[in-house]
Protein backbone atom coordinates (compact mmCIF):
# COMPACT_ATOMS: atom_id res chain seq x y z
CA UNK A 1 0.00 0.00 0.00
CA UNK A 2 1.13 3.28 -0.41
CA UNK A 3 1.05 6.04 2.25
CA UNK A 4 1.21 9.89 2.51
CA UNK A 5 3.43 11.60 5.67
CA UNK A 6 4.36 14.55 7.06
CA UNK A 7 7.21 14.28 9.71
CA UNK A 8 9.88 16.57 11.45
CA UNK A 9 13.86 16.45 11.38
CA UNK A 10 15.63 16.83 13.78
CA UNK A 11 16.10 20.31 13.14
CA UNK A 12 12.53 20.52 13.59
CA UNK A 13 11.52 21.36 10.19
CA UNK A 14 8.92 19.51 8.34
CA UNK A 15 8.96 17.01 5.74
CA UNK A 16 6.31 15.15 3.49
CA UNK A 17 6.70 12.30 1.13
CA UNK A 18 5.35 9.00 0.06
CA UNK A 19 5.95 5.61 1.20
CA UNK A 20 5.25 2.60 0.14
CA UNK A 21 4.31 -0.26 3.01
CA UNK A 22 2.58 -2.37 4.95
CA UNK A 23 0.54 -0.72 7.03
CA UNK A 24 0.54 2.14 8.90
CA UNK A 25 2.70 0.75 11.29
CA UNK A 26 5.50 0.22 9.28
CA UNK A 27 5.56 3.94 7.40
CA UNK A 28 6.01 5.27 11.26
CA UNK A 29 8.54 2.97 12.13
CA UNK A 30 10.95 3.24 8.71
CA UNK A 31 10.75 7.36 9.74
CA UNK A 32 11.98 6.49 13.26
CA UNK A 33 14.81 4.74 11.24
CA UNK A 34 15.10 7.09 9.14
CA UNK A 35 15.42 10.17 11.82
CA UNK A 36 12.13 11.47 11.39
CA UNK A 37 9.29 11.91 13.73
CA UNK A 38 6.27 10.97 12.31
CA UNK A 39 3.28 13.64 12.74
CA UNK A 40 0.69 12.51 10.22
CA UNK A 41 0.30 9.12 8.26
CA UNK A 42 -2.38 8.45 5.62
CA UNK A 43 -3.41 6.12 3.20
CA UNK A 44 -3.48 6.65 -0.61
CA UNK A 45 -6.17 4.57 -1.00
CA UNK A 46 -6.08 5.74 -5.39
CA UNK A 47 -2.80 5.36 -5.72
CA UNK A 48 -0.90 3.61 -8.45
CA UNK A 49 2.28 2.30 -9.17
CA UNK A 50 4.41 4.96 -11.23
CA UNK A 51 7.46 4.53 -12.71
CA UNK A 52 10.64 6.32 -10.94
CA UNK A 53 11.18 10.09 -12.45
CA UNK A 54 14.42 11.70 -12.43
CA UNK A 55 13.52 13.28 -8.97
CA UNK A 56 14.21 17.16 -9.20
CA UNK A 57 15.57 18.53 -5.83
CA UNK A 58 12.34 20.91 -5.32
CA UNK A 59 10.44 17.10 -5.91
CA UNK A 60 12.54 15.14 -3.45
CA UNK A 61 10.20 14.40 -0.03
CA UNK A 62 12.65 15.36 1.99
CA UNK A 63 16.69 15.77 1.62
CA UNK A 64 18.43 12.47 0.84
CA UNK A 65 15.88 10.06 1.95
CA UNK A 66 15.69 8.75 -1.50
CA UNK A 67 11.89 8.91 -2.08
CA UNK A 68 10.25 11.40 -4.62
CA UNK A 69 6.97 12.79 -3.12
CA UNK A 70 3.66 12.46 -5.09
CA UNK A 71 0.21 13.54 -5.46
CA UNK A 72 -3.40 12.05 -4.76
CA UNK A 73 -3.38 9.68 -7.63
CA UNK A 74 -7.03 9.26 -8.54
CA UNK A 75 -10.08 10.31 -7.90
CA UNK A 76 -11.34 6.55 -6.77
CA UNK A 77 -9.88 7.33 -3.71
CA UNK A 78 -13.18 9.08 -2.70
CA UNK A 79 -15.36 6.74 -3.99
CA UNK A 80 -17.20 3.86 -1.31
CA UNK A 81 -15.68 0.27 -1.67
CA UNK A 82 -18.63 -0.65 -3.49
CA UNK A 83 -18.75 2.25 -6.29
CA UNK A 84 -16.25 1.28 -9.46
CA UNK A 85 -15.59 4.20 -11.67
CA UNK A 86 -15.85 3.09 -15.01
CA UNK A 87 -14.98 5.33 -16.82
CA UNK A 88 -10.85 6.27 -17.49
CA UNK A 89 -9.42 8.74 -15.24
CA UNK A 90 -8.14 12.00 -16.95
CA UNK A 91 -4.29 11.65 -17.05
CA UNK A 92 -1.54 14.48 -17.11
CA UNK A 93 2.38 15.05 -16.43
CA UNK A 94 4.08 17.76 -14.46
CA UNK A 95 7.66 17.45 -13.88
CA UNK A 96 7.80 14.27 -14.58
CA UNK A 97 4.98 12.85 -11.80
CA UNK A 98 2.16 11.21 -13.53
CA UNK A 99 -1.43 13.17 -12.28
CA UNK A 100 -4.84 11.21 -12.36
CA UNK A 101 -8.71 11.69 -11.15
CA UNK A 102 -8.99 15.44 -9.55
CA UNK A 103 -5.47 16.53 -9.66
CA UNK A 104 -5.30 16.13 -13.69
CA UNK A 105 -8.15 18.04 -13.82
CA UNK A 106 -7.28 20.95 -11.68
CA UNK A 107 -3.66 20.51 -13.17
CA UNK A 108 -5.59 21.12 -16.78
CA UNK A 109 -7.40 23.79 -15.49
CA UNK A 110 -4.54 25.64 -13.77
CA UNK A 111 -1.99 25.54 -17.19
CA UNK A 112 -4.03 27.07 -19.20
CA UNK A 113 -2.62 30.27 -21.06
CA UNK A 114 -3.77 33.35 -20.57
CA UNK A 115 -5.66 33.63 -23.86
CA UNK A 116 -7.56 30.86 -23.09
CA UNK A 117 -10.84 30.37 -20.81
CA UNK A 118 -8.82 31.12 -17.69
CA UNK A 119 -6.68 34.09 -17.21
CA UNK A 120 -5.75 33.96 -13.66
CA UNK A 121 -6.52 33.15 -9.73
CA UNK A 122 -10.40 34.10 -9.13
CA UNK A 123 -9.95 35.74 -5.21
CA UNK A 124 -12.96 36.14 -4.40
CA UNK A 125 -16.42 34.27 -5.17
CA UNK A 126 -18.29 35.17 -8.17
CA UNK A 127 -20.19 31.98 -9.07
CA UNK A 128 -24.00 32.11 -9.71
CA UNK A 129 -25.06 29.52 -7.85
CA UNK A 130 -23.77 30.74 -4.18
CA UNK A 131 -26.30 30.74 -1.59
CA UNK A 132 -26.66 33.25 1.28
CA UNK A 133 -27.21 30.57 4.03
CA UNK A 134 -25.02 32.16 7.46
CA UNK A 135 -25.47 31.57 10.67
CA UNK A 136 -22.41 29.69 11.48
CA UNK A 137 -19.60 31.22 13.97
CA UNK A 138 -15.68 31.10 14.36
CA UNK A 139 -16.53 28.62 17.37
CA UNK A 140 -18.99 25.91 15.28
CA UNK A 141 -15.73 25.89 12.91
CA UNK A 142 -13.63 24.79 14.85
CA UNK A 143 -15.46 21.87 16.39
CA UNK A 144 -16.55 21.12 13.24
CA UNK A 145 -13.30 20.73 11.49
CA UNK A 146 -10.79 19.29 14.41
CA UNK A 147 -13.25 16.03 14.41
CA UNK A 148 -13.09 16.44 10.63
CA UNK A 149 -9.34 16.21 10.83
CA UNK A 150 -9.36 13.33 13.47
CA UNK A 151 -11.64 11.31 11.42
CA UNK A 152 -9.74 11.68 8.12
CA UNK A 153 -6.28 11.36 9.89
CA UNK A 154 -7.91 8.09 11.64
CA UNK A 155 -7.98 6.67 8.24
CA UNK A 156 -11.54 7.24 7.47
CA UNK A 157 -12.59 7.96 3.74
CA UNK A 158 -13.74 12.15 3.39
CA UNK A 159 -17.02 11.19 2.45
CA UNK A 160 -17.35 9.01 5.68
CA UNK A 161 -15.80 10.87 7.63
CA UNK A 162 -18.74 13.44 6.84
CA UNK A 163 -21.27 11.11 6.64
CA UNK A 164 -20.71 10.61 10.10
CA UNK A 165 -19.99 14.34 11.52
CA UNK A 166 -23.07 15.80 9.50
CA UNK A 167 -25.80 14.26 11.98
CA UNK A 168 -24.01 15.01 14.88
CA UNK A 169 -22.93 18.54 13.98
CA UNK A 170 -25.10 21.18 16.26
CA UNK A 171 -25.32 23.76 13.60
CA UNK A 172 -28.48 23.08 11.87
CA UNK A 173 -26.85 25.02 8.68
CA UNK A 174 -23.83 23.25 8.89
CA UNK A 175 -25.22 20.10 9.25
CA UNK A 176 -27.00 20.62 5.88
CA UNK A 177 -23.93 21.91 4.40
CA UNK A 178 -22.01 19.04 5.54
CA UNK A 179 -24.60 16.59 3.94
CA UNK A 180 -23.90 18.10 0.44
CA UNK A 181 -20.40 18.00 1.38
CA UNK A 182 -20.61 14.26 1.35
CA UNK A 183 -22.64 13.66 -1.33
CA UNK A 184 -20.18 15.22 -2.95
CA UNK A 185 -17.15 13.22 -2.20
CA UNK A 186 -19.12 9.89 -2.47
CA UNK A 187 -19.98 11.01 -6.06
CA UNK A 188 -15.88 11.62 -6.84
CA UNK A 189 -16.34 15.63 -6.79
CA UNK A 190 -14.31 18.02 -4.82
CA UNK A 191 -15.26 18.84 -1.32
CA UNK A 192 -14.28 22.34 -1.57
CA UNK A 193 -16.43 23.15 -4.91
CA UNK A 194 -19.61 22.60 -2.34
CA UNK A 195 -17.64 24.90 0.33
CA UNK A 196 -17.07 27.11 -2.45
CA UNK A 197 -21.55 27.63 -2.60
CA UNK A 198 -21.56 28.92 1.07
CA UNK A 199 -18.82 32.05 0.98
CA UNK A 200 -21.51 32.97 4.00
CA UNK A 201 -19.99 29.96 5.99
CA UNK A 202 -16.43 29.23 4.62
CA UNK A 203 -14.71 31.91 3.67
CA UNK A 204 -12.22 32.00 0.22
CA UNK A 205 -8.87 31.20 2.05
CA UNK A 206 -10.93 28.10 4.04
CA UNK A 207 -11.85 26.97 0.63
CA UNK A 208 -8.25 27.46 -0.53
CA UNK A 209 -6.96 25.17 1.91
CA UNK A 210 -9.00 22.40 1.07
CA UNK A 211 -8.71 22.56 -2.03
CA UNK A 212 -5.10 22.56 -1.85
CA UNK A 213 -5.12 19.63 0.17
CA UNK A 214 -7.14 18.00 -2.44
CA UNK A 215 -4.55 18.97 -4.89
CA UNK A 216 -1.64 17.38 -3.05
CA UNK A 217 -3.02 14.89 -1.22
CA UNK A 218 -2.46 15.95 2.26
CA UNK A 219 -6.18 17.05 2.93
CA UNK A 220 -6.31 15.99 6.93
CA UNK A 221 -3.07 18.33 7.31
CA UNK A 222 -4.87 21.10 5.77
CA UNK A 223 -7.86 20.49 7.96
CA UNK A 224 -5.77 20.34 10.74
CA UNK A 225 -4.55 23.90 9.63
CA UNK A 226 -8.10 25.21 9.34
CA UNK A 227 -8.66 24.40 12.93
CA UNK A 228 -5.67 25.81 13.95
CA UNK A 229 -6.69 29.19 11.93
CA UNK A 230 -9.99 29.38 14.12
CA UNK A 231 -8.36 28.44 16.97
CA UNK A 232 -5.64 31.18 17.09
CA UNK A 233 -8.56 33.68 16.21
CA UNK A 234 -10.59 33.06 19.30
CA UNK A 235 -7.31 32.92 20.88
CA UNK A 236 -7.30 36.28 20.20
CA UNK A 237 -10.44 37.73 20.75
CA UNK A 238 -10.32 35.82 24.35
CA UNK A 239 -9.58 38.28 26.66
CA UNK A 240 -11.64 41.12 24.24
CA UNK A 241 -14.39 41.08 27.00
CA UNK A 242 -12.27 43.50 29.35
CA UNK A 243 -12.00 46.92 26.72
CA UNK A 244 -15.47 45.40 25.46
CA UNK A 245 -16.82 46.31 29.45
CA UNK A 246 -14.21 49.15 29.72
CA UNK A 247 -16.11 50.78 26.38
CA UNK A 248 -19.54 49.95 27.62
CA UNK A 249 -19.24 51.39 31.24
CA UNK A 250 -18.10 54.71 29.56
CA UNK A 251 -20.81 54.59 27.23
CA UNK A 252 -23.91 53.67 29.37
CA UNK A 253 -22.09 55.69 32.32
CA UNK A 254 -22.39 59.04 30.15
CA UNK A 255 -26.10 58.17 29.24
CA UNK A 256 -26.93 57.83 32.88
CA UNK A 257 -25.04 60.95 34.39
CA UNK A 258 -26.49 63.31 31.30
CA UNK A 259 -29.67 64.00 33.37
CA UNK A 260 -28.68 63.07 36.48
CA UNK A 261 -27.71 66.75 38.02
CA UNK A 262 -30.37 69.09 36.08
CA UNK A 263 -33.30 66.73 37.04
CA UNK A 264 -32.48 65.76 40.49
CA UNK A 265 -31.02 69.27 41.93
CA UNK A 266 -31.76 71.99 39.58
CA UNK A 267 -35.56 71.00 39.78
CA UNK A 268 -35.89 72.02 43.66
CA UNK A 269 -38.24 74.74 44.01
CA UNK A 270 -39.15 76.06 47.91
CA UNK A 271 -41.81 78.33 46.91
CA UNK A 272 -43.89 75.89 44.97
CA UNK A 273 -42.89 73.03 46.79
CA UNK A 274 -41.46 71.16 43.84
CA UNK A 275 -38.52 68.23 45.07
CA UNK A 276 -36.51 66.35 43.01
CA UNK A 277 -37.76 65.39 39.21
CA UNK A 278 -37.13 62.20 39.72
CA UNK A 279 -39.98 61.21 36.95
CA UNK A 280 -38.48 63.67 34.48
CA UNK A 281 -34.72 62.00 35.26
CA UNK A 282 -36.72 58.61 34.58
CA UNK A 283 -38.45 59.93 31.72
CA UNK A 284 -34.92 61.05 30.08
CA UNK A 285 -33.31 57.72 30.65
CA UNK A 286 -35.69 56.10 29.17
CA UNK A 287 -34.19 58.12 25.89
CA UNK A 288 -30.89 57.87 26.42
CA UNK A 289 -30.19 53.90 27.67
CA UNK A 290 -32.20 52.94 24.71
CA UNK A 291 -30.13 55.27 22.57
CA UNK A 292 -27.01 53.65 24.41
CA UNK A 293 -27.81 50.07 23.77
CA UNK A 294 -28.96 51.35 20.19
CA UNK A 295 -25.14 52.46 19.49
CA UNK A 296 -23.83 48.82 20.60
CA UNK A 297 -26.50 47.40 18.47
CA UNK A 298 -25.06 49.38 15.50
CA UNK A 299 -21.42 48.37 16.57
CA UNK A 300 -22.50 44.70 16.02
CA UNK A 301 -24.53 44.90 13.06
CA UNK A 302 -21.65 47.39 11.30
CA UNK A 303 -19.13 44.71 12.51
CA UNK A 304 -21.19 41.47 11.23
CA UNK A 305 -22.11 43.03 7.81
CA UNK A 306 -18.14 44.10 7.16
CA UNK A 307 -17.99 40.30 7.48
CA UNK A 308 -20.67 39.79 4.26
CA UNK A 309 -18.76 37.85 0.99
CA UNK A 310 -19.55 41.42 -0.81
CA UNK A 311 -17.57 43.54 1.49
CA UNK A 312 -14.73 41.68 2.68
CA UNK A 313 -12.36 43.34 0.20
CA UNK A 314 -13.46 46.56 1.79
CA UNK A 315 -12.78 44.83 4.99
CA UNK A 316 -9.30 43.66 4.61
CA UNK A 317 -8.51 46.63 3.20
CA UNK A 318 -9.36 48.91 5.92
CA UNK A 319 -7.55 46.39 8.78
CA UNK A 320 -4.35 46.54 6.63
CA UNK A 321 -4.33 50.67 7.72
CA UNK A 322 -4.88 49.66 11.19
CA UNK A 323 -1.24 49.19 12.32
CA UNK A 324 -1.78 46.46 15.00
CA UNK A 325 -4.40 44.57 12.51
CA UNK A 326 -3.27 45.30 9.62
CA UNK A 327 0.68 44.06 10.45
CA UNK A 328 -1.12 40.92 11.92
CA UNK A 329 -3.11 39.97 8.55
CA UNK A 330 -0.45 40.92 6.38
CA UNK A 331 2.47 38.31 8.08
CA UNK A 332 -0.91 35.55 8.63
CA UNK A 333 -2.13 36.05 4.99
CA UNK A 334 1.84 35.59 3.35
CA UNK A 335 2.59 32.82 5.86
CA UNK A 336 -0.01 31.02 4.86
CA UNK A 337 0.84 31.33 1.47
CA UNK A 338 4.23 30.08 1.87
CA UNK A 339 3.37 27.11 3.93
CA UNK A 340 1.23 25.84 1.47
CA UNK A 341 3.27 26.69 -1.47
CA UNK A 342 6.00 24.87 0.41
CA UNK A 343 3.86 21.59 0.98
CA UNK A 344 2.54 21.76 -2.69
CA UNK A 345 5.99 22.09 -3.71
CA UNK A 346 7.42 18.66 -1.34
CA UNK A 347 4.20 17.01 -2.82
CA UNK A 348 5.51 17.35 -6.18
CA UNK A 349 3.12 19.77 -7.74
CA UNK A 350 4.38 21.96 -10.69
CA UNK A 351 5.37 25.43 -10.03
CA UNK A 352 2.19 27.04 -11.56
CA UNK A 353 -1.02 24.70 -9.89
CA UNK A 354 1.17 25.07 -7.15
CA UNK A 355 1.38 29.37 -7.22
CA UNK A 356 -2.48 28.48 -8.36
CA UNK A 357 -3.34 26.63 -5.08
CA UNK A 358 -1.01 28.35 -2.53
CA UNK A 359 -2.43 32.11 -3.17
CA UNK A 360 -5.67 30.74 -2.55
CA UNK A 361 -5.07 30.12 1.02
CA UNK A 362 -3.75 33.96 1.35
CA UNK A 363 -6.36 34.73 3.94
CA UNK A 364 -6.22 38.97 3.20
CA UNK A 365 -8.09 39.58 -0.20
CA UNK A 366 -5.70 42.56 -0.99
CA UNK A 367 -2.86 40.19 -0.39
CA UNK A 368 -4.37 37.45 -2.78
CA UNK A 369 -5.22 39.95 -5.45
CA UNK A 370 -1.55 41.30 -5.72
CA UNK A 371 -0.57 37.35 -5.91
CA UNK A 372 -2.72 36.92 -8.34
CA UNK A 373 -1.39 39.04 -10.14
CA UNK A 374 2.33 36.77 -9.84
CA UNK A 375 0.22 33.71 -10.99
CA UNK A 376 -0.62 35.18 -14.75
CA UNK A 377 3.15 35.48 -15.37
CA UNK A 378 3.73 32.34 -13.93
CA UNK A 379 1.73 30.69 -16.41
CA UNK A 380 3.89 32.87 -18.77
CA UNK A 381 6.91 31.06 -17.28
CA UNK A 382 8.42 33.75 -15.31
CA UNK A 383 10.48 31.97 -12.31
CA UNK A 384 9.54 31.95 -8.76
CA UNK A 385 11.89 34.41 -8.02
CA UNK A 386 10.76 36.74 -10.32
CA UNK A 387 6.94 36.39 -9.16
CA UNK A 388 8.11 36.67 -5.71
CA UNK A 389 9.67 40.09 -6.64
CA UNK A 390 6.47 40.92 -8.42
CA UNK A 391 4.07 41.04 -5.48
CA UNK A 392 6.02 43.53 -4.26
CA UNK A 393 4.76 41.89 -0.78
CA UNK A 394 8.48 40.55 -0.25
CA UNK A 395 11.52 42.29 0.87
CA UNK A 396 14.65 41.84 0.08
CA UNK A 397 16.16 39.15 1.85
CA UNK A 398 13.60 36.85 1.49
CA UNK A 399 13.72 37.28 -2.47
CA UNK A 400 17.57 36.82 -1.96
CA UNK A 401 16.95 33.68 0.05
CA UNK A 402 14.91 32.23 -2.92
CA UNK A 403 16.77 33.45 -5.20
CA UNK A 404 19.49 31.47 -3.43
CA UNK A 405 17.71 28.21 -3.70
CA UNK A 406 16.29 28.74 -6.98
CA UNK A 407 19.96 28.49 -8.61
CA UNK A 408 21.01 25.94 -5.83
CA UNK A 409 18.18 23.39 -6.71
CA UNK A 410 17.00 23.99 -2.70
CA UNK A 411 13.88 25.78 -3.46
CA UNK A 412 11.69 23.43 -0.81
CA UNK A 413 14.12 24.00 1.66
CA UNK A 414 14.34 27.94 1.09
CA UNK A 415 10.62 27.68 1.50
CA UNK A 416 11.22 25.86 4.80
CA UNK A 417 13.24 28.94 5.92
CA UNK A 418 10.87 31.66 4.43
CA UNK A 419 7.78 29.98 6.68
CA UNK A 420 9.51 30.00 9.50
CA UNK A 421 10.72 33.49 9.41
CA UNK A 422 6.96 34.26 8.69
CA UNK A 423 5.73 32.36 11.29
CA UNK A 424 7.65 34.27 14.13
CA UNK A 425 6.50 37.28 12.60
CA UNK A 426 2.86 36.33 13.17
CA UNK A 427 3.63 35.19 16.50
CA UNK A 428 5.08 38.73 17.40
CA UNK A 429 2.29 40.32 15.05
CA UNK A 430 -0.25 38.50 17.47
CA UNK A 431 1.00 39.86 21.16
CA UNK A 432 0.77 43.37 19.75
CA UNK A 433 -2.50 42.84 17.93
CA UNK A 434 -3.32 41.49 21.80
CA UNK A 435 -2.25 44.40 23.23
CA UNK A 436 -4.15 47.17 20.87
CA UNK A 437 -7.18 45.38 21.66
CA UNK A 438 -6.57 46.01 25.60
CA UNK A 439 -5.31 49.85 24.85
CA UNK A 440 -7.96 50.55 22.67
CA UNK A 441 -10.51 49.56 25.78
CA UNK A 442 -8.81 51.49 28.00
CA UNK A 443 -8.62 54.25 25.66
CA UNK A 444 -12.66 54.00 25.26
CA UNK A 445 -13.00 54.25 29.14
CA UNK A 446 -10.73 57.24 29.04
CA UNK A 447 -12.34 59.51 26.38
CA UNK A 448 -15.76 57.90 27.43
CA UNK A 449 -14.99 58.14 31.35
CA UNK A 450 -13.52 61.59 30.92
CA UNK A 451 -16.53 63.24 28.60
CA UNK A 452 -18.60 62.26 31.78
CA UNK A 453 -16.48 63.54 34.22
CA UNK A 454 -16.93 66.85 32.49
CA UNK A 455 -20.39 66.71 31.91
CA UNK A 456 -21.04 65.97 35.50
CA UNK A 457 -18.95 68.45 36.96
CA UNK A 458 -20.30 71.18 34.50
CA UNK A 459 -24.33 70.21 35.21
CA UNK A 460 -23.83 69.87 38.55
CA UNK A 461 -22.25 73.21 39.38
CA UNK A 462 -25.16 74.43 36.96
CA UNK A 463 -27.90 72.54 38.67
CA UNK A 464 -26.41 74.01 41.88
CA UNK A 465 -26.28 78.01 40.46
CA UNK A 466 -30.21 77.21 39.09
CA UNK A 467 -31.59 76.11 42.59
CA UNK A 468 -30.41 79.53 44.34
CA UNK A 469 -31.35 81.45 41.57
CA UNK A 470 -34.85 80.28 41.78
CA UNK A 471 -34.74 80.37 46.05
CA UNK A 472 -32.92 83.28 46.91
CA UNK A 473 -32.72 86.87 46.11
CA UNK A 474 -30.87 88.20 43.80
CA UNK A 475 -28.44 90.35 46.72
CA UNK A 476 -27.70 86.16 47.76
CA UNK A 477 -27.23 85.03 44.79
CA UNK A 478 -24.61 87.38 43.94
CA UNK A 479 -23.21 86.76 47.39
CA UNK A 480 -23.04 83.32 47.16
CA UNK A 481 -21.34 83.66 43.63
CA UNK A 482 -18.94 86.24 44.69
Amino acid sequence: MNFFYEATDTTGKTVMGRLDAGSETEVRQRLLQMGYQPQAVALNAGSQTLQPAPARPAELAAGNTGYQPTIQASSAALLPPTVQSTAAPPVARSSGIILSGNAARTMATASQTVGGQRTGVHTTVSRTDVSNLGGVNDRDRLFFFQQLAALVKSGMSIYAALDNLGPRTQNQNLSLVTKEMADAARAGGRVSDVMEKYPRIFEDHIVGLVRAGELGGFLEISLSEIALTYEQNLALFKGAWIPKMMATQGLFALALIIPAFPDLIGNYDLDKGIGPGIATYLMHEAILLPLAFLIIQGVKFGWNRMQLPALRRTRDELILRVPPFGDLHRQAALAAFIRMLRRLYHAGIGPVPAWEGATQTASNVVIRERLAASYEMMQRGTTLPDAFAATGLFHGNIENMLMTGHLSGQVVESLDQIAEFYQDRVDEASKKARFGIMRMGILALLILGGITAAWAMKSYFAAIFNVVDKNFSTDIVTLFRG
